[in-house]
């Protein structure tokens, strides 16, 4: 693959495990997540199985990021074409959360306490056309050990920056007179 490849498999493969596995860590975290998704137009009957569905997504193409150095070039194309289509139904989900009446937290990875917004929509946007570029750069060239071990930790050091999005933002926003950042969304 090549370096850009890497590097895009690395970051969606690892946000995608964070997600997953935030998700069943435990029956909490599990519950937590199914009870936040009325909140993005899923009907409460059907909020269980939906957050099985979603876990299981998210968990099925990590799996195939992980597993497409051992099975090929066309396997990681598909795998990241994939992603690419989870993050746009996620974001499609995120932005009829946020057409919604009532503040959405976002369970992306395990944490529910900072409601969704327009930050959470770019950061999908972002992962989306990680995945696409990915996509567009698998070549069945190997690539210098030392290159491919960059790009996969740049990947790795992007995934954690993507898992903390919600803290990043937070340090980011104007403060107030006060000093405390300014939640009021003006």
């Amino acid at each position: 693959m090549t370096y850009v490849g890497v590097l895009c498999a690395v970051l969606t493969g690892l946000v995608l495990t964070v997600s997953s596995v935030s998700k069943v860590r435990g029956l909490r975290a599990f519950a937590a997540f199914a009870a936040s998704l009325p909140a993005f137009g899923v009907p409460r009957r059907l909020a269980r199985p939906v957050a099985g569905g979603v876990t299981a997504a998210e968990t099925a193409v990590a799996i195939g990021l992980a597993a497409s150095p051992l099975v090929g070039v066309g396997f990681a194309t598909a795998a990241l074409l994939s992603a690419a289509v989870l993050f746009t139904v996620l974001t499609g989900a995120v932005v009829t959360a946020l057409r919604r009446p009532g503040r959405a937290a976002c369970n992306c990875f395990g944490r529910g306490a900072e409601p969704l917004g327009p930050t959470h929509v770019v950061r999908n946007l972002l992962l989306t056309a990680a995945a696409v570029t990915g996509a567009a750069t698998v070549t069945p060239e190997p690539g210098h050990p030392a290159g491919l071990t960059v790009a996969a930790a740049t990947g790795a050091l992007l995934a954690g920056l993507v898992v903390r999005w919600d803290d990043l933002t937070y340090l980011l926003r104007p403060t107030g007179p006060s000093g405390q950042a300014d939640l009021s969304g003006r």
